[in-house]
């Protein structure tokens, strides 16, 4: 009876830890409008509406939308270098569109999950 238990528990704790991970990604932003990939987005899927992505913006400046429309180098909200950024929602994730302001590509590193 004690194995089953401790199996069952065990079983339990795999699962928790499968639907309720973290997924890192590191974004490159360039001269084309780029999202987050097909991958995370699907991962992300899985664990439902009550996502979010954390992180900083490094190198250069960015602009952002997540509205279903691409970003240029003047419009959609600009983000400076070293900014914290946080992308609350499934929907927003999955829309979220990013290029660079100037010359110089930028690197988004977030970490995405239910937190």
């Amino acid at each position: 009876m004690l194995r089953v238990l401790f199996a069952l528990v065990l079983l339990t704790t795999s699962l928790t830890a499968q639907t309720s991970g973290a997924y890192y990604e590191a974004l490159t932003v360039s001269t084309v409008a780029v999202g987050f990939s097909t991958n995370l987005v699907n991962n992300l899927a899985i664990l439902g509406p009550l996502v979010s992505c954390r992180g900083r913006l490094e190198t250069a400046a960015i602009r952002v939308r997540h509205d279903g429309t691409d970003p240029t180098s003047g419009e959609g909200v600009l983000i400076d270098v070293d900014s914290q950024v946080v992308i609350n929602g499934f929907s927003a994730v999955q829309s979220f569109r990013a290029i660079r302001t100037a010359g110089t590509n930028a690197v988004l590193r977030v970490h995405c999950g239910q937190f």
